[in-house]
């Protein structure tokens, strides 16, 4: 991940550069990959699992490769895990697939470094702080087991701070409209835990998302370019 943001940086410090928007807005989503971690045993505990993040942002651009982004997006983060399915008995019968998720209402503050004229390469980084929607332990459908949902949101913080960091491209179709893809990772940093947990160990979030948006300029200014 990180010689893919070094390539993006490269491209852009070495590519003309135009920005000729002062603001930009929109939306951008799309599905990745959620697990947690905070101790090394998690490994063997907690897998990777879908999980996907949406939403909407706005964009100030600087006259030249910077631009501030934020926005409200909602992340869906957790993992997933097995448990061990006894009989009347005690006998084993099988292992049902669990998740754990959790819904967060995020505000990013990111900053941009941009190059390139019609395809446009980007790198961004900064915090984010996230606001506990609900946390849910999901069991799926086993022989006679049926789906269970079991709400834990009680158990978890409220807020959650982080890290998110990324980078992609982005197409300009026209004067006021341009497509991005890119990759985000959002980094969890605090314990989302009320309760003590064994061995005082954390749990944190991690997702990493692939997301397409649709952005609309507004506000025009002057052309600047750059070579470097």
């Amino acid at each position: 991940m990180r010689k893919i943001f070094i390539l993006i940086f490269m491209l852009i410090t070495t590519s003309s550069y135009s920005q000729i928007n002062k603001y930009d807005f929109g939306v951008e989503g799309g599905i990745g990959l959620a697990w947690l971690y905070g101790e090394d045993h998690f490994k063997d505990v907690y897998n990777a699992r879908m999980g996907f993040s949406g939403g909407m942002f706005f964009q100030f651009n600087c006259k030249k490769l910077w631009s501030v982004r934020t926005g409200v997006f909602v992340d869906r983060k957790g993992s997933a895990f097995k448990i061990l399915a006894t009989d009347n008995v005690g006998n084993d019968i099988g292992e049902i697939d669990g998740k754990e998720n959790f819904d967060y209402l995020s505000v990013p503050v990111l900053f941009r470094l941009s190059g390139g004229k019609k395809l446009k390469h980007f790198i961004n980084a900064g915090p984010y702080i996230g606001f506990l929607l609900k946390q849910s332990l999901q069991y799926d459908k086993f022989l006679n087991y049926p789906k269970f949902v079991d709400d834990n949101t009680d158990s978890y913080k409220k807020t959650e701070v982080g890290i998110s960091f990324g980078g992609g491209i982005a197409y300009k179709c026209t004067q006021q409209f341009s497509i991005t893809l890119e990759v985000r990772n959002n980094l969890g940093l605090t314990n989302t835990s009320k309760e003590t947990i064994y061995n005082d160990a954390t749990i944190k979030t991690e997702a990493l998302n692939f997301l397409v948006g649709l952005n609309f300029h507004f506000g025009q200014r002057e052309v600047v370019t750059t070579t470097k």
